[in-house]
């Protein structure tokens, strides 16, 4: 009798073995588990719906049911181990003459993702789950393996030049890292690296797959100036659901309800952990990347329209200021010297020119001379501080006799907060670039719009000083802000 009930289980066993098998052959998210064994040995695994819903979506994009899929959720929730490494595996073991191309911001994380799916093709699960996949012997480098049958996985730095290399499948993983992405000169490289190189290395555009996986970190990123491009499908997982939300399963058809306030994985961060997070992110970083909203609270405090636009500047003007941010270290690149030309009519002033450059002691005082001969200022605002502190006690020494020492008082986002109902009130007017071409345009907005997240505030600093210099002046003059 204990035999037969032996043999029973045994029976049970092998068939729920066979069945288990036969899901991780057929479906992305039963072989998830196994990777994430493969890749973190020891760690446990914290299944949750959200695992599935990106599996479900990865597989899709390989049916060709999405072309083109943009993926949003906070770091460290799998994104990497569910796309980047099991999906690439995955798809190899259904088609070994498959061709994927993966980038990722973070050239070791590119090659980390490319050795843990070569890890994940080497294992004996993998080779009894799929025998018909086998890497080529001798294509077998850091950044590049080949299977016999042809396909192939190649991992590129985004940003970096890959002529002559393409596929089936692109993958790009985390555009930026959080550092760089502060950079509206690095986030503008990259949107213009998959316009120029990325989207072009595709074996057939026609049937093109791209899936982009990434935490938001910026209003300008990838994911925007994707977004904005048109014909993306988008998943957006926010840590916490912001209202009532339905969540649907692409393949399955399953349904997740999110009501508000429902964490995205509670077993993962739950509430007192998110709590810290917070704390430690502030409110641009969390609505950014826990939210994937990074137009939420906190960020891009200063509105492009509350800038009025101009397409002629009046020929006469009622007074004339410019105002200096000076460096305090010479030509180093990351203090360089600022001087806004504002012109006013009536109650409007024109921003007419911005001169931004690293210059050197020398060369400060004679740019002071050039625009001081040009404009023919009524006033000229230099911050008494470091080398604006020397540069007013030599003005009178070069005859000029216009200069206003303006003293700072706080941080520099103090003090652009302070100035913030004036600049709202609309009384500042830029170029419209439609009809008036600038040098200078692009980067001030660029500055303006990142504030107070920005990397560099010299613009943002001869702005708010402008703009208290104005508002001081204006308690004894019938001139308001």
């Amino acid at each position: 009798m204990s035999n037969k009930v032996s043999d029973v289980n045994s029976f049970a066993d092998i068939r729920q073995v066979v069945q288990q098998r036969e899901a991780m052959r057929n479906h992305l998210e039963h072989f998830i588990p196994k990777v994430f064994s493969t890749v973190v040995p020891g760690a446990r695994y914290k299944n949750n719906w959200h695992i599935g819903c990106i599996a479900e979506h990865a597989e899709a994009v390989y049916r060709e049911q999405i072309k083109k899929l943009i993926i949003n959720l906070p770091p460290r929730f799998m994104k990497s181990i569910i796309v980047s490494v099991g999906a690439s595996a995955w798809i190899l073991g259904q088609n070994p003459s498959y061709r994927i191309i993966a980038a990722s911001g973070v050239r070791n994380l590119a090659t980390r993702f490319n050795d843990h799916t070569r890890l994940v093709i080497k294992s004996k699960w993998y080779s009894a789950l799929f025998p018909g996949t086998k890497l080529r012997l001798g294509q077998d480098e850091k950044n590049r393996f080949e299977t016999i049958s042809g396909g192939h996985r190649i991992s590129v730095s985004v940003g970096s030049n890959f002529v002559g290399e393409g596929g089936q499948l692109g993958i790009i993983d985390d555009s930026i890292d959080v550092i760089k992405s502060f950079s509206v000169k690095e986030l503008r490289h990259i949107n213009d690296w998959y316009d120029q190189a990325w989207h072009s290395r595709f074996d057939n555009p026609n049937t093109a797959l791209q899936l982009v996986i990434m935490q938001r970190l910026h209003r300008n990123d990838l994911t925007q100036h994707l977004l904005d491009l048109g014909g993306w499908h988008h998943l957006k997982l926010p840590q916490v659901a912001p209202v009532r939300v339905v969540v649907k399963f692409p393949i399955s058809k399953r349904e997740v309800v999110r009501e508000k306030g429902d964490l995205l994985h509670p077993e993962r961060l739950d509430e007192s952990a998110l709590e810290s997070t917070k704390k430690v992110l502030g409110t641009y970083g969390y609505a950014a990347q826990q939210q994937q909203d990074p137009v939420a609270l906190g960020g891009n405090r200063i509105k492009m329209h509350w800038f009025g636009k101009y397409g002629a500047a009046p020929i006469e003007y009622d007074e004339t200021v410019l105002s200096f941010d000076t460096a305090s270290k010479g030509k180093d690149i990351n203090n360089p010297t600022v001087c806004m030309v504002f012109r006013r009519k009536d109650s409007l002033w024109y921003l007419l020119k911005v001169k931004r450059k690293n210059l050197i002691y020398p060369e400060l005082k004679r740019l002071l001379l050039i625009v001081e001969a040009e404009y023919k200022p009524n006033a000229i605002l230099i911050e008494d501080k470091s080398s604006g502190t020397q540069l007013l006690q030599e003005a009178s020494d070069l005859r000029i006799y216009t200069t206003v020492a303006v003293e700072p008082h706080g941080d520099k986002v103090a003090r652009m907060e302070l100035e913030m109902p004036a600049l709202e009130s609309g009384v500042i007017l830029l170029p419209d670039p439609k009809e008036i071409k600038t040098d200078w345009l692009q980067d001030f907005e660029d500055e303006v719009l990142e504030f107070p997240a920005c990397l560099l505030f010299d613009q943002i600093d001869s702005l708010s000083q402008f703009l208290k210099w104005q508002r001081e002046r204006s308690r004894d003059t019938s001139i308001l802000l």
